[in-house]
């Protein structure tokens, strides 16, 4: 039996699938995956007739079509099964990943199968269900993580049996194609690996939470460092990666005994620079300066707020402004050898003004070699965020307001004036101009608002910033 793989997605990585795929191979089943190309940020597009018609005889021979997607690409999602199914009526369509997983009340639109959670064991025991002419009408088995990950056959990258739709035109995957359309670092092909599953952080604005609730057990589980660094090895000779990012949510959960026997096999046998990312609790410097000395590149992590009231009791994010600082003066030390970005929420409702501008003076203030990374605030489903701003009535439309959100400069419409002001400010730091449009929204809504406060306030902190900035020779 042949499965098909259906992933609307905005790069290649697709991890999850990836894995499911090369498992059923391993039990001796054909896969094929399809790659429907997204523009970014462009979650409410729809897909031409020609398109769905390319997907559709791509599949016709498949057993059983598996579509996996975010929260943000359920409009493509159901784009995609619509037409499957109203042109192959007899072939079983199953949905997978995150956002089946902490939604599957969503998914119900089409009478789909869904599968919860980590999905290898599971697909497997429905293609075999499937492959014996059983039932399949009550498949949708709980959720369960599996806890050896070394069990595992590594992630799919034979290219032979995938394709990609781009630009209307579904044709099969290439080395080119997916370098190009896999994440970059400074322009480098880069390969994407997870040492790790899971996260232990519980935020409420993020969908790991939802599955801390789901699961009621510690979520991260590890893999074995040399199937790591056998898997990095094996895809850089195969396809040429000029870099690595390793994907894990925060690589430094790893003792600081794995890191020197990672950094020593990794330098030793693949030696490219690499990337990672981690919450700034796990940071130990020794760690980093074993990682930097094996190649490490580029680092995310993620800040949110400088504010002690909504970094840890909003956010629910343990670590204090002394370990924020601590990161900022090693990387500081080392900024020669490590761009270091460091990623803030905003478009937060229920943020208070004294926070925002919390975090507006200490980013002001950084040198100007830290990259700051602003990402609106998205409502994931189930989320604790999520529920607060239904019930306040800040979603009144599920696609409008949750699905077809991202993280695009043109939210700053949705922004108020401290929104404009964090945005100006670090469009500041980067460039050293003055974007007249969003100079101008911040003055539109001072004036709409009609505060005294902010009316004085917000100019005068603009003009201190920009004689900051002249005196540091930003022209």
């Amino acid at each position: 039996m042949q499965v098909s793989f259906i992933c609307p997605c905005s790069n290649l990585v697709n991890y999850g699938v990836r894995s499911i795929s090369s498992y059923l191979k391993a039990h001796g089943y054909q896969t094929q995956i399809i790659f429907v190309m997204v523009e970014k940020n462009k979650f409410d597009s729809v897909l031409s007739k020609s398109a769905l018609d390319q997907i559709v005889d791509q599949v016709r021979d498949s057993g059983l079509v598996c579509l996996s997607f975010t929260t943000n690409f359920l409009g493509y999602a159901e784009q995609i099964t619509y037409h499957l199914k109203t042109s192959l009526l007899s072939v079983p369509v199953i949905w997978g990943g995150i956002h089946p997983t902490v939604d599957p009340n969503s998914c119900n639109r089409f009478g789909n199968l869904i599968c919860q959670g980590e999905g290898e064991e599971k697909i497997l025991g429905l293609v075999q269900a499937l492959e014996k002419k059983r039932s399949i009408a009550s498949f949708n088995p709980k959720p369960c993580l599996i806890s050896c990950l070394d069990e595992l056959p590594d992630p799919d990258y034979d290219i032979h049996t995938q394709f990609i739709l781009k630009k209307e035109l579904l044709i099969p995957l290439t080395k080119n194609l997916l370098k190009d359309h896999l994440m970059k670092l400074e322009n480098k092909s880069r390969y994407s690996v997870f040492t790790t599953r899971g996260c232990f952080g519980s935020c409420p604005f993020c969908e790991n939470s939802v599955l801390q609730r789901l699961y009621q057990q510690p979520l991260v589980r590890k893999r074995s460092l040399d199937r790591v660094i056998k898997e990095i090895k094996q895809n850089v000779a195969k396809f040429g990666f000029e870099s690595i990012c390793i994907q894990d949510e925060n690589f430094l959960i790893r003792s600081l005994e794995e890191i020197n026997y990672f950094c020593q096999r990794y330098k030793e046998e693949i030696n490219l620079p690499f990337q990672c990312e981690f919450s700034p609790q796990v940071f130990q410097k020794e760690k980093i300066e074993r990682l930097i000395q094996a190649g490490l590149y580029s680092v995310q992590i993620g800040i949110q707020s400088i504010n002690k009231e909504t970094c840890q009791v909003m956010y629910q994010r343990n670590y204090t402004r002394r370990q924020v600082d601590e990161i900022i003066n090693f990387f500081d030390l080392h900024q020669d050898q490590v761009i270091c970005n460091l990623h803030f929420l905003t478009h937060n409702p229920w943020e208070t003004e004294e926070s925002i501008c919390e975090s507006i003076k200490f980013v002001a203030e950084l040198p100007l070699h830290f990259n700051v990374k602003l990402y609106p605030l998205i409502f994931y489903p189930q989320t604790d965020f999520y529920k607060r701003a239904i019930k306040e009535q800040l979603i009144n439309n599920f696609y409008s307001d949750v699905v077809y959100k991202n993280w695009s400069i043109e939210r700053l419409r949705e922004g108020n004036y401290l929104v404009y002001l964090f945005y100006l400010i670090n469009y500041m730091r980067r460039t050293g101009a003055l974007p007249e449009e969003i100079v101008s929204r911040a003055i539109i809504g001072i004036t709409e608002r009609n505060e005294p406060w902010i009316q004085t306030s917000l100019p005068l902190l603009i003009n201190t910033l920009i004689e900051i900035y002249h005196e540091d020779g930003m022209k």
